[in-house]
């Protein structure tokens, strides 16, 4: 999230905000489980 400027910050409503959070936390996670192999 601090990644993005605050204007785009700025028009992400809270469903837009947990999506983002949702596909972030997949990716995290698959990147770790990869790292763990």
């Amino acid at each position: 999230l601090q990644s993005m400027d605050s204007d785009a910050r700025k028009e992400l409503t809270p469903l837009k905000l947990r999506k983002k959070a949702a596909k972030f936390a997949k990716e995290t996670v698959m990147t770790q489980m990869k790292s763990f192999k």
